[in-house]
């Protein structure tokens, strides 16, 4: 039994709304209650699937599709959503509306309209007899807006035979962004690490009257003055990988040509000239490492001097880098000073390439549904659940392609006040990634235009 293109557009805006519609919110989760709601569509659809608990009503749902020879293909995706806060929404935040023909509601853009798309694409392949040549593992998790510690962690700690080298698509990317008068879909291909880095005085200072300096150490000095080394430090620039690929890509969107070899000079002069302040910022972030500092601490309140200062620098860190690299860098900006430091690796960052098939696929299809348009590979800042699949050998991608979605409107509005998505581009990042999905998973051509499979 065969299911219409139309007929999946339709179940896709109506599985959304009711994923919408059950409430995650994180904390305390309850994703559960979603669970349920793809339970029913899978049975639909006779899609075989699993809910696995971390907990009592921490639900991780995972199902599978097809076979074949070659690496598995994961479809990512949350159902944990942030709160909707205090602010007054225009229609409710869990109502699922639809209004002007826009899906509003939290979760529709991060990232129930993802677990929709998924969903409705494993129901498809499952009713067409093509022919696969590879398994789709649906993954939608818990816990991604807390750390993943009741989802993808979980799972991959406790449920390793679930994952394979091979493939896979998830949340973060895929939204629009004008250059130069030109459209690109980001794709997120490698993401930035996080390290803490506490920084301390030498050695105590004496306990002694507020008026003295005694022993000669002056812990909070010392700090402070290393401090001061940080806030007017310049991080050397690395353009490789997808950093590279990144700049490339904005160069050609806005027709300028590298006229220098020095990667800081051609770095520096490429923003300058981008007119999209977020690929701005985006541009300026993946270039080099950058710090936050978020604590410190001198003394106890008392009218004593300290004897001793702490500071602590949170680190975002490029995909190349490693625990050495940092604290070598750090040695030589600290190492002079009458400070210790130490570094904690949160988490690494990785590059996962774009030399594949995958990424192949992508630019092949955006060129096809957007013609004049183009893919642009990215670092992301935050992170997704595809921090976990990278270790078990899978290539993962942040993209879901949503045409008419900005970047800059995605960002204020996922997890702000009146979170919502068209129908027009819900549909067609649905027929984006089912197309994405056609030309990895089968051995002939889907054609979403018609509702069947090319022979």
């Amino acid at each position: 039994m065969t299911t219409s293109w139309k007929v999946m557009e339709k179940e896709t805006l109506d599985l959304l709304t009711s994923l919408v519609q059950a409430d995650t919110t994180n904390p305390p989760g309850n994703e559960r209650l979603a669970a349920v709601v793809l339970r029913g569509f899978f049975d639909r659809y006779g899609v075989r699937h699993q809910i696995i608990e971390s907990e009592e009503c921490r639900a991780n749902v995972i199902a599978e599709v097809g076979e074949g020879d070659l690496p598995p293909l994961y479809l990512l995706s949350h159902l944990d959503v942030v709160a909707a806060g205090d602010s007054e929404w225009k229609h409710d935040p869990f109502g699922g509306e639809i209004v002007d023909g826009e899906i509003w509601g939290r979760g529709t853009i991060d990232t129930k309209q993802v677990t929709a798309i998924h969903a409705m694409i494993m129901a498809f392949f499952q009713r067409h007899p093509a022919k696969m040549n590879r398994k789709m593992v649906f993954l939608a998790t818990a816990d991604e807006e807390r750390g993943s510690g009741h989802g993808m962690e979980f799972l991959v700690n406790e449920y390793p035979n679930l994952f394979a080298p091979g493939y896979a698509l998830t949340e973060g990317g895929g939204f629009t962004a004008e250059v130069g008068g030109n459209r690109a879909y980001l794709l997120g291909s490698a993401q930035k690490g996080t390290a803490q880095v506490t920084i301390r005085s030498a050695k105590d200072a004496s306990p002694g009257h507020p008026g003295f300096s005694v022993g000669g150490s002056d812990p909070l000095r010392e700090v402070l003055t290393a401090l001061d080394h940080i806030y007017a430090y310049k991080a050397p620039v690395c353009l490789s990988g997808t950093t590279e690929a990144f700049f490339d890509a904005v160069a050609r969107l806005l027709a300028v040509t590298r006229d220098t070899a020095d990667d800081e000079e051609w770095a520096l002069n490429l923003i300058d000239r981008c007119d999209n302040e977020i690929i701005q910022s985006l541009l300026t972030e993946a270039m080099a490492n950058r710090f936050i500092p978020n604590y410190f601490r001198a003394g106890d309140g008392s009218s004593s001097a300290p004897r001793s200062a702490e500071a602590r620098v949170r680190w975002r860190i490029l995909p190349s880098y490693s625990g050495g690299d940092l604290e070598g860098e750090l040695d030589a900006l600290l190492g002079d000073l009458d400070v210790r430091f130490s570094v904690e690796i949160e988490r690494e960052g990785h590059d996962v390439g774009l030399d594949n098939e995958l990424y192949e696929c992508c630019c092949e299809v955006i060129a096809e549904l957007d013609p004049g348009s183009q893919v642009m590979p990215f670092v992301t800042i935050g992170n997704t659940d595809g921090r976990f699949l990278e270790p078990q050998g899978i290539t993962c991608y942040d993209f879901a392609p949503h045409r008419g979605l900005d970047v800059e409107d995605a960002i204020s509005r996922a997890h702000g006040v009146d979170e919502r998505l068209s129908v027009e581009s819900l549909m067609f990042g649905l027929q984006a990634t089912a197309n994405v999905v056609g030309k990895l998973a089968l051995d002939e051509q889907l054609d979403t235009t018609e509702g069947g499979v090319k022979r």
